[in-house]
């Protein structure tokens, strides 16, 4: 016999996370990471559900664009950026802005001669070495997108590897790599993941990104969600 299974989702849980996430960074800006569609709670409702962060960052242009068509109006930041330059109609059309984490999407921006401005933002591989410019690369990658008038640097990013470890100095680390990297120039910074922003205040700076905390889960090795007054989303 077959029975039936159903899903609640609490927009009112979405509503307590994110006030929890701002509340432990009251000086950071709230971008509120939506991407594989919502974590699985449906990316419409969770973004419905979170209501007003001030960006949402999501993984494609096609999960951006449904923000778009359904009446967000906050910057989207994709985090994979762009994989063809076909994409980058859509995304000045629909003011998106592209994580630029590596080479080729330079070349692209540049081979483009764009007659619009795309705001960009740019990954750091601090650490977690799996997309972004190495340090030593930065400072060649940026002077490159600077140059470019079809360009606009939004902020630059980094993500942590290990923040759900408190005994691990990693996350020290990347945080030192990146302001390095950033010394000298005056843009956003954004590193703390849903683990920096509960665990580590040093990594706040400009913009957080919180995802797996917004839906109730702790991401952390020992502390739970009630240790953080998280309420899950998804019953």
């Amino acid at each position: 016999m077959s029975r039936g299974i159903r899903m609640r989702i609490d927009r009112s849980a979405f509503k307590h996370n994110l006030r929890r996430a701002r509340q432990l960074a009251p000086d950071s800006r709230v971008m509120a990471v939506v991407k594989g569609d919502g974590y699985g709670h449906g990316l419409v409702e969770a973004a419905r559900g979170l209501r007003d962060p001030d960006a949402f960052a999501v993984e494609s242009v096609e999960e951006a664009v449904r923000l778009r068509e359904t009446g967000f109006r906050q910057p989207v930041v994709l985090l994979s950026g762009f994989h063809e330059t076909g994409e980058l109609d859509v995304i000045a059309f629909r003011r998106l802005s592209p994580v630029i984490h590596h080479q080729w999407q330079i070349d692209a921006l540049a081979a483009e001669q764009l007659s619009f401005v795309v705001g960009i933002w740019v990954k750091i591989d601090t650490g977690m070495h799996r997309v972004g410019f190495l340090p030593s690369e930065a400072p060649a990658a940026l002077d490159q997108l600077e140059s470019n008038p079809g360009v606009r640097i939004e902020g630059l990013m980094s993500h942590l590897a290990n923040a759900d470890d408190v005994t691990d100095d990693t996350t020290r680390r990347q945080f030192k790599v990146l302001k390095e990297v950033a010394s000298g120039r005056s843009y956003p910074l954004s590193l703390a993941n849903s683990p920096g922003l509960l665990a580590w205040p040093a990594t706040h700076l400009d913009w957080v990104r919180p995802g797996m905390m917004l839906y109730g889960c702790s991401p952390m090795k020992v502390e739970t969600e009630q240790d953080f007054d998280l309420r899950p989303v998804m019953t």
